[in-house]
């Protein structure tokens, strides 16, 4: 049947030369200089069978999830249709293309070869089709549960505690902001994607129960402290009378809010000496992700951001100056361990720059496994063996021989 399986391909000669707007424009997809195997799955290919074409690449910044420091290989999906016809050349099929497609990312389960033939019937194939042509959301934490994956990813790896955040919000003529269920201590609330479909709120994923939130509002002061109660609620639509009304949102519950008596004025951190370049040399020397930039100006769209250690330093400096006592949860800076780096998007590379453990990702191969053959290859050059039964997954299970 053409809907239990589906084509994930690549789209770039070489890995350089990108032909995706061609194929789009003239209906079709091909491969350049396909080996015996690529010119055997393009001939089985069949009208009705759906065909995504893909990028993959590691990412490690920017994920919609907790991936506690470790990258994540990323499969980017740039079209989808369905196969016309096939000349039986070997080489090229003609497609009927979806206009409307917009480009999706999807984690963890995914391919760098050209052609990926997916059947249905395993759980992650299943969730991948209906991801790609279907337009379900991917649900991360069937990946996260995984053995496989949570090592690295997963709810049982290790934790560093509470982290600490800020969020930049516009509260003064904003009901929902000022009161009720949604106000500033009480909710963190966001879209999903920003108007031009990018993935701006995705800390909103990252934050945890029992982590601090510190509430800059009205691009003024920071005037709030409070714990995270609840994990994000992704099932939260954006409310009424609000630039998002109606859109899939966020929600994240919070508890324990205290009041700032003063609040911290941001031009006292941000225009007073020695705050102000301390907080611009921070920038300067690499820590990413914040909250203000280089000019010391807030910056745009950063609605919720970490805290590292050493802005945190910074800013419980300032406010003892400013208020002669310390912000609340001020000892988590010298007491919980946090990356000096916070997370931001970055672009999205389509070079092999992958190390060994991302590259076994793909073959759901064990590192410790994988040297010991690499070992075996390298002392004999000549022979010729297989992947042991159980290592990888059936589609991707393949003899292995030297030159």
């Amino acid at each position: 049947m053409t809907q239990d399986l589906a084509w994930f391909v690549g789209s770039s000669f070489g890995g350089v030369d990108d032909q995706t707007e061609r194929f789009l424009r003239d209906g079709i997809w091909e491969i350049s200089n396909p080996t015996p195997e690529d010119s055997r799955k393009v001939r089985s290919m069949l009208p009705g069978q759906r065909i995504a074409m893909k990028a993959t690449f590691a990412q490690k910044n920017g994920l919609p999830f907790d991936n506690r420091g470790n990258k994540a290989s990323v499969m980017r999906l740039k079209a989808r249709g369905t196969i016309t016809s096939n000349p039986d050349d070997g080489e090229r099929v003609t497609v009927a293309w979806d206009t409307d497609f917009k480009p999706r990312d999807w984690y963890f389960y995914t391919y760098r070869r050209t052609i990926w033939e997916v059947r249905a019937g395993d759980p992650m194939a299943d969730a991948l089709i209906a991801f790609a042509f279907n337009d379900q959301p991917q649900d991360y934490e069937l990946f996260l549960q995984n053995p496989f994956w949570a090592k690295r990813f997963g709810s049982t790896a290790p934790s560093d505690g509470p982290r600490v955040w800020i969020e930049k919000s516009l509260v003064a003529g904003r009901t929902d902001r000022e009161e009720g269920q949604h106000a500033v201590g009480r909710a963190l609330w966001s879209p999903q994607r920003s108007k031009d479909g990018r993935s701006i709120y995705a800390n909103m994923l990252k934050v945890r129960r029992g982590d601090i939130v510190f509430h800059l509002t009205d691009n003024d002061a920071i005037s709030h402290v409070s714990t995270v109660a609840e994990n994000a609620d992704e099932s939260f639509v954006g409310l009424p009378d609000t630039d998002w009304a109606g859109q899939p949102a966020y929600r994240i519950a919070l508890k324990d809010c205290i009041t700032l008596s003063p609040a911290l004025l941001r031009d006292f951190f941000l225009k007073t000496e020695p705050f102000a370049s301390q907080l611009k040399e921070l920038v300067e020397s690499g820590a990413r992700g914040l909250f203000y930039n280089s000019r010391l100006e807030l910056n745009q769209g950063a609605y919720l951001t970490e805290v590292t250690p050493s802005l945190m330093a910074i800013l419980n400096r300032a406010y003892q100056a400013f208020a002669g006592k310390t912000l609340p949860y001020a000892e988590l800076d010298a007491s919980t361990p946090m990356s000096e780096k916070a997370d931001e998007p970055e672009a999205a590379s389509t070079t092999d720059d992958y190390d060994l453990e991302e590259a076994l990702e793909e073959l759901f191969f064990e590192t410790d496994l994988t040297r010991d053959i690499l070992l075996l290859w390298q002392a004999k050059k000549t022979s010729s063996f297989k992947v042991p039964q159980g290592s990888a997954s059936p589609s991707q299970r393949a003899d292995w021989r030297t030159p």
